[in-house]
């Protein structure tokens, strides 16, 4: 509140104006009044200077992000550890110091190559970090087969690194993994990895309807096990396996973000029923759009599950 604005208070409080505009500040007054003016114009300023730290800080997490845009993960470094939170890498100590600079200083992208050099060694770690607290987990869950163990480690830096998932042994999927592995005729040491990358699909001929079956990834497998009674499991032929995906991909009403775009600097994940309109709208030029060439699809997101109504003599168990 400005001095015109405080004597205009005191007027309004019934004082008369030559009483209010006349009025000296003896020493004695200031010395009362001090603190309290002092500390209202101490608040406005750590206000004002904590805004202009955080919109700093906001930038330079901006061009950190855009520089990780353009990183080429290393080929040593496995997929399910890529790409963790941003969080996660911000607070590394390499890209920390570099954005939590004083805000005198200039920061550009060339200042994170350094930091962009020991993200290998950041991701490793974590990498890490994620399989012995999931050992811990498996371990205090039950486990069989595993003796030994790691020290306690932090969950939230877990959860930050995985992205997803915060890991632990879950008895019932186990258990549904290695029957879908079973039907599947795979070893039963296939990762989740090698799954996602065969792509599967399954059905429950118990959850069997008059529209059709219903065709499910391993992923989605496991998830509707956790929340509905299922029986034996088969897996479709590859033929058949071939007309789920080609019906899959034409799912208008899939509601999953697992789109892509290859040809925007940075695209979001969109529904399959925005694709067109993208294009249209960002790219009129490609004469004959493919939506499996012009999109990535997420890895880790299957498409929403559809039913197939094709003989069932096609499935295996």
């Amino acid at each position: 509140m400005s001095l015109y604005r405080i004597l205009s208070k005191l007027e309004e409080l019934g004082h008369l104006s030559q009483d209010v505009r006349h009025s000296q500040v003896t020493n004695h007054s200031w010395e009362i009044i001090r603190p309290q003016l002092e500390a209202v114009v101490e608040n406005v300023r750590t206000q004002r200077l904590q805004r202009e730290r955080n919109q700093i800080i906001v930038q330079r997490q901006a061009l950190a992000k855009s520089v990780l845009k353009d990183y080429e993960v290393p080929t040593d470094v496995p997929r399910a550890f890529w790409r963790p939170l941003e969080e996660f890498i911000f607070s590394g100590p390499s890209f920390y110091s570099i954005i939590h600079q004083p805000n005198e200083v200039s920061v550009t992208a060339s200042d994170f190559q350094p930091a962009l050099d020991e993200l290998p060694v950041l991701l490793a770690n974590g990498a890490r970090t994620i399989q012995a607290d999931l050992l811990k987990r498996m371990i205090d869950g039950g486990a069989p087969d595993i003796n030994s163990s790691s020290p306690d480690l932090n969950p939230d830096r877990i959860r930050s690194a995985t992205s997803y998932h915060c890991l632990y042994y879950d008895h019932p999927a186990s258990n549904l993994v290695a029957a879908l592995l079973a039907v599947a005729n795979l070893d039963p040491n296939t990762t989740a990895e090698q799954l996602d990358d065969l792509d599967l699909r399954f059905h429950c001929p118990s959850w069997a309807n008059p529209s059709g079956r219903l065709a499910l990834s391993w992923r989605d497998a496991v998830e509707a096990s956790n929340q509905l009674r299922s029986g034996p499991w088969e897996v479709f032929s590859p033929e058949d396996t071939a007309a789920i995906k080609e019906k899959e991909l034409a799912n208008i009403g899939d509601e999953r973000l697992r789109f892509r775009c290859r040809m925007c600097a940075d695209a979001k994940w969109i529904r399959r029923r925005e694709l067109e309109h993208h294009l249209q709208t960002w790219h009129p030029t490609v004469d004959h759009p493919d939506l499996k060439t012009e999109f990535q699809l997420h890895p880790l997101r299957p498409p929403q599950p559809i039913t197939f109504d094709e003989p069932k003599t096609s499935a295996h168990s």
